[in-house]
């Protein structure tokens, strides 16, 4: 009896099952709801335990636990012997409030807006800061943009960065220009080897020759008349 209310007790219940059955759950929308969630506390100022400024001096409060899963450089922060562990405000002057937010709001619903305005400050920042995932996505985005015209930019840009996959789809790029600017320049010495066979040549001694040795393949090409006076018939 509660409060002079008598409580109806159930009886167990008797639930046959198999010797040693167990049933194993896992909810798919659980690893979401949470995100969910930690977005909406984010949003509401609710149970933050650090604010990030940008280098416009604007705040952004957020959750050590998630900064620190989605990025090594704030476990490293958060964990390690810094003055930043213990300290309820991190300066960041080096990004924009634009990038930083849009580095934060990734955390926190793993989506990001890539454009070709802010990829450059984006892949920059998530190079520093170690979002792996958000490095990877504006590298994936440069690949799509790389051209004869800015794949020389672009090369330093990716070795400063570490950048694997633009810089693998620059070697593409640069064999095709070297192959054809040494083209031309064969032609016009050489007015009997047409332009069209020496890029064929350079292209095939690029497959073999990882390094692209144009040198070796010029030496090979003209060492043997009878090749010259082939391609010229």
């Amino acid at each position: 009896m509660r409060g002079g209310v008598a409580m109806a007790v159930s009886a167990p219940l008797s639930v046959p099952a198999p010797r040693g059955y167990a049933l194993w759950h896992a909810e798919p929308r659980h690893a979401a709801a949470v995100l969910e969630a930690l977005r909406a506390f984010h949003l509401d100022g609710l149970f933050t335990d650090v604010a990030l400024q940008s280098g416009s001096g604007r705040l952004l409060h957020c959750h050590r636990a998630l900064l620190a899963a989605c990025s090594s450089y704030f476990r490293a922060m958060f964990t390690a012997d810094m003055k930043e562990k213990s300290k309820k405000h991190v300066r960041l002057p080096g990004l924009s409030h634009a990038v930083l937010e849009a580095l934060v709001n990734y955390a926190y619903t793993a989506q990001i807006h890539i454009t070709e305005r802010n990829v450059q400050s984006l892949l920059e920042a998530a190079d520093l800061l170690q979002f792996v995932a958000v490095k990877k996505a504006c590298e994936r985005f440069l690949v799509r943009r790389l051209d004869t015209d800015n794949c020389i930019g672009m090369h330093s840009f990716a070795e400063y960065h570490h950048c694997s996959e633009l810089e693998k789809d620059f070697d593409g790029i640069s064999v095709h220009l070297c192959a054809c600017s040494w083209c031309s320049a064969v032609s016009l010495c050489h007015p009997s080897v047409s332009e069209a066979h020496v890029c064929l040549a350079a292209e095939l001694d690029s497959v073999h020759r990882p390094t692209g040795s144009y040198l070796g393949l010029k030496s090979d090409l003209f060492k043997d008349s009878k090749m010259e006076r082939g391609w010229g018939s």
